[in-house]
């Protein structure tokens, strides 16, 4: 219509209007400029057009923007903010001005804060992966188009990852939903090992593969070798008997009597001292089943203190036999 109106020597707005009365359609812009394409001059002069309108000088800029995209390696989003402009005046900025731009993703090195953290998380709760995504999203990672696969992480990794979790502890909820989660996953023909035995090479292999994993030092249980200290003389056969009578042979934690247990009763050192009937010290005992004397291994203070206090309250400090 402006070549129309040039030739013509009137207003765009006369040919448009005459276009209308004689029901002439107009072309898209699309449709006007196809096939056609712009000179490299006229490509430069709308270039210089587009950089002496721009609100934003520091756009026009290259080596302004080059310093701040490039070697201050910020994102667009972070330049329009310091500008005060929008996201896609830099973004049309950096074409006019051939400036390439960085591949899709977070940049390397770079950490999410805490709060963009927490904003993600809520984002996401209560939301699920439909079945035909988690599907695909499976085949798409496994065997060798896993990005680790065939690779092992080095060894720095691992101590940073190890550092990284430690202290850290999943709250009573999540245990929970995890639990849940694998109840049943394992279970019966689902387990990968129904209907299948280790081979007897694997079996050595997993030996192997486990000797002086929890040896000495290693073991939580570890006391500094105590349980290789022997025992006072007069706690002897005899008295470990006398022991088990004065409670009629039941455990003292289950009440589980001695045929329930499988063999005789332990008879387990309330003071955790071999030495109990050697030297001064009260004479505590009591017997326990085979799955009570484990727990008693663990957290020492709380039973020594719980035998100890229900033996004074029930029996006045007496458990065993006297002669």
């Amino acid at each position: 219509m402006t070549q129309i109106s040039g030739l013509l020597g009137c207003d765009p707005k006369t040919v448009q209007q005459a276009l209308v009365k004689h029901e002439i359609p107009r072309r898209t812009r699309g449709e006007a400029n196809v096939g056609r394409e712009l000179s490299e001059e006229t490509k430069r002069k709308l270039s210089k057009a587009r950089q002496g309108k721009r609100k934003y000088t520091k756009l026009n800029d290259k080596l302004w923007l080059l310093q701040r995209y490039t070697v201050e390696d910020k994102t667009i989003k972070e330049i329009a903010k310091d500008i005060g402009c929008s996201y896609g005046a830099v973004q049309n900025a950096m074409v006019a001005l051939n400036i390439t731009r960085r591949k899709s993703g977070r940049r390397v090195g770079t950490h999410l804060s805490n709060e963009t953290k927490r904003k993600i998380s809520t984002a996401n709760k209560g939301r699920t992966c439909p079945e035909d995504v988690k599907e695909r999203l499976s085949k798409l990672n496994k065997g060798e188009k896993h990005p680790m696969y065939g690779k092992k992480r080095p060894i720095e990794t691992r101590r940073k990852m190890s550092e990284a979790r430690r202290g850290k502890r999943l709250s009573e909820e999540t245990r929970r939903k995890i639990s849940e989660a694998h109840k049943g996953l394992q279970c019966g023909e689902r387990h990968p090992m129904y209907g299948r035995h280790h081979t007897e090479e694997a079996r050595r292999r997993i030996s192997e593969s486990h000797k002086g994993l929890q040896c000495k030092e290693k073991n939580p249980a570890w006391k500094g070798g105590i349980s290789f200290e022997p025992y006072c003389p007069k706690f002897s056969r005899e008295f470990r008997e006398r022991v088990r009578d004065y409670f009629d042979r039941r455990c003292y934690l289950c009440n589980k009597t001695e045929k329930e247990n499988g063999r005789r009763l332990d008879v387990h050192h309330v003071l955790y001292n071999k030495n109990t009937c050697c030297d001064k010290s009260p004479k505590l005992f009591v017997p326990l089943c085979k799955s009570c004397h484990m727990k008693t291994g663990f957290n020492r203070e709380y039973w020594q203190e719980f035998f100890a206090t229900s033996l004074m309250f029930l029996t006045n400090g007496e458990c065993f036999v006297k002669r």
